[in-house]
C-alpha cells in the first residue's frame, strides 16, 4: 500500500541519517565467449523455402572460426563476402532434453538443426527470450544427449548495417529456461 511504502522510505531516511550509501564495489562478470564458424557463398535455394517440395540442399561453404562475446552476436553486413552468410554453432546437451532451440534475428534467414531445415523467416521483430520468441525463430525438439549443430544462413541485407542475432537452447520441461553453457 502507499502507507507501507511511505513507512519504508521514512525508515530508510532515518537509517541513512543524511549520509549517502557507500559506493558499490565493481563486479566483473566472467568471460564466456562462444566460438562459431562462418562462411559465405551464393545459394540458389534460399528463396525456395516456402515452395512445396522445393528442398534446400544443406552444403556448407569453406568455414572459418570466429569468436563472439556470448549468445548475442553482431556482424557488419559490409563484411559479407557473398550474398549469404553461414553461421555454425555447436552445442552439447548433458542429457536427453525436450529442447527449444532458437535463432532470433530481424534478418532474412534459414536455419538448420543437425543438417535438417527447421525454420526460416523474412525479416521481423526480435524478442530474445525462449518463452516468447517470435514465430519462425525457434524449433521444439526432443534432442539426445551429446553434440548438436545449428547453422543459420543469413541473406545480406539490402543496405549496409550491423546485423544482430541471439542464439539459445532452452529446456521446455523447465518452464523454457535457458540451458547455460551449452554452446561450445
Amino acid at each position: 500500500s502507499l502507507d507501507a511504502f511511505t513507512d519504508l522510505v521514512l525508515d530508510l531516511r532515518e537509517r541513512l541519517a543524511g549520509r549517502f550509501p557507500p559506493e558499490a564495489e565493481a563486479v566483473t562478470l566472467p568471460e564466456h565467449g562462444i566460438t562459431a564458424r562462418i562462411g559465405f557463398k551464393e545459394v540458389p535455394w534460399f528463396g525456395q523455402g516456402w515452395q512445396f517440395n522445393a528442398p534446400m540442399k544443406f552444403e556448407l561453404p569453406e568455414m572459418k572460426p570466429i569468436s563472439f562475446p556470448g549468445t548475442v552476436a553482431t556482424f557488419d553486413s559490409v563484411d559479407f563476402e557473398a550474398g549469404m552468410m553461414f553461421v555454425e554453432y555447436s552445442f552439447e546437451l548433458k542429457r536427453e532434453t525436450n529442447a527449444r532451440v532458437f535463432f532470433n534475428t530481424n534478418e532474412n534467414c534459414r536455419v538448420f538443426l543437425d543438417e535438417e531445415y527447421v525454420f526460416g523467416r523474412e525479416c521481423g521483430r526480435v524478442a530474445p527470450s525462449p518463452h516468447r520468441v517470435p514465430i519462425n525463430q525457434a524449433v521444439d525438439r526432443m534432442l539426445g544427449s551429446g553434440a548438436h549443430k545449428l547453422v543459420a544462413v543469413i541473406a545480406r541485407p539490402t543496405m549496409d548495417k550491423t546485423i544482430e542475432w541471439i542464439i539459445g537452447v532452452a529446456d521446455r520441461d523447465d518452464n523454457d529456461q535457458w540451458i547455460p553453457y551449452v554452446m561450445k
